[in-house]
């Protein structure tokens, strides 16, 4: 049997399978910000693919094809670079809401980096010019197997000029994105940023350590190299695409505004309060009945649309409070579900499945959606559940948290309960966390405890 085509064939398809998924995982990708640079993802997917699939020709005639090699992975490694600095410039630029086109259009309105780019792109010319003076020998090299293959080992000189190749991807596209991650209030997309810087640098160093060796060792570690690189872009792919996630239900941008035409204070009313009196206050809504909640909360959610703040709803898909109000776009919905692990994108921009042990996720849009320009408002059905899913001392952190994260944003927050099916201990818990608490009867709702 010949083991060194059986590794090689191993090699190529074991990322060829890496890159397919990340590719799939990417392009089936339905809610997100940055639309622009996923693009970029794939493009970069596919172009990885097609330069490890290009070792291929290794197990053939190589001597009578090693010129279309050395052409075509040439040609694919600038395009590589290329576009990895576009997804960088995207990314450091906060393109985040830009296609392909506006991108390409942004990048080219910033002056420095056009020159960096343009002198990169004429450095990659130069390269590929000089494979036509022949800077190369076909040599038997060491293969992973122990044996030898036939594969191309350049001249120290060219590999000399392929120094700034290598300096492009980690000295300048790498720091694009380090800089992206230090800005970004998001912390979501904050670590999976310093995710593709570290994976950014770390196939720079992976490349020099590939070449160090085809010059030193005079082995062949292109099969292993591609391997890798397509497993650390696989977790890049995937990192940033759970981010971008999120990124994107945050800056969720409906298209049409369902009551909100003009500023109306229902809520309010009901408690003969003075326009305005719900911003920045924390409710707790008690009930005995889950339908006495469902017009309070719809009026509350009016209330808040109609004044211009973000409207989150933690819920599930088959609470009533989620029947009510889907028709409105403009309100963002968590729905616990038991299918998912992580954040996951549903059908409607508006939505997100997040874990039932979710608890993050809430405190992370009330930490990040918020901002001194635009707050928040957010309603949370139900404590009492939450306190059955989480347990008592889960539930209790994340009740504590929330009234801290609330407060210091400066949101305006809707707690519902029905607090006789919690221990009476732990309602009694709940009661004194809040300054103002509501209760709520077929008769009507009325104020518990007000805070002055």
């Amino acid at each position: 049997m010949d083991y060194q085509l059986l590794t090689g064939v191993i090699l190529i398809f074991a990322t060829l399978a890496v890159l397919g998924f990340s590719g799939f995982v990417l392009y089936s990708h339905k809610v997100t910000a940055y639309n622009g640079v996923r693009k970029i993802l794939i493009a970069i997917c596919f172009l990885i693919g097609l330069r490890a699939s290009l070792e291929t020709l290794k197990f053939g005639s190589f001597a009578a094809l090693a010129p279309y090699y050395i052409a075509s992975t040439g040609i694919t490694d600038a395009l590589i670079l290329i576009s990895a600095t576009a997804m960088a410039l995207g990314i450091y630029l906060d393109c985040s809401d830009a296609d392909l086109r506006e991108l390409f259009s942004n990048i080219r309105s910033h002056r420095r980096h056009m020159v960096i780019i343009g002198a990169g792109i004429v450095y990659l010319a130069i390269l590929l010019g000089l494979l036509l003076t022949k800077p190369y020998s076909i040599e038997n090299l060491h293969s992973l197997s122990g044996g030898s293959i036939l594969s191309v080992h350049y001249s120290k000189t060219y590999q000399f000029l392929r120094i700034p190749f290598i300096a492009l991807l980690v000295g300048y596209v790498a720091p694009l994105i380090y800089q992206a991650a230090r800005r970004t209030k998001d912390k979501e997309l904050q670590r999976s940023l310093k995710t593709v810087w570290i994976s950014l640098t770390s196939v720079g160093l992976l490349i020099v350590v590939s070449n160090v060796y085809l010059s030193i060792g005079k082995t062949d570690l292109n099969g292993v190299t591609y391997l890798i690189m397509s497993a650390v872009f696989s977790l890049t792919a995937i990192g940033f695409n759970r981010a971008s996630v999120f990124a994107g239900f945050l800056e969720y941008k409906p298209d049409n505004l369902v009551g909100t035409s003009a500023a109306t204070f229902p809520f309010s009313k009901r408690l003969k309060k003075d326009p305005g009196y719900l911003s920045g206050k924390e409710f707790l809504l008690e009930s005995k009945g889950q339908s006495e909640f469902e017009p309070l909360v719809r009026d509350f959610c009016i209330e808040q649309l109609s004044t211009g703040e973000k409207v989150f709803v933690v819920t599930n898909i088959a609470s009533p409070i989620y029947r009510v109000l889907s028709k409105y776009t403009n309100i963002r919905f968590c729905l616990f579900s038991e299918k998912v692990s992580h954040p996951v994108p549903r059908d409607k921009e508006n939505e997100i499945a997040i874990p039932q042990d979710g608890i993050g996720t809430i405190l992370h849009v009330i930490e990040t959606g918020s901002s001194p320009k635009e707050k928040i408002t957010l309603v949370i059905d139900n404590l009492t559940d939450m306190f059955v899913t989480l347990g008592r001392e889960a539930g209790q952190k994340f009740l504590k948290s929330a009234n801290e994260y609330i407060a210091a944003n400066e949101a305006t927050a809707l707690f519902l309960v029905y607090p006789d099916a919690l221990d009476p201990q732990v309602a009694n818990w709940v009661r004194s966390l809040f300054g103002n608490i509501l209760s709520t009867s077929p008769a009507g709702m009325r104020p518990l405890k007000e805070q002055i």
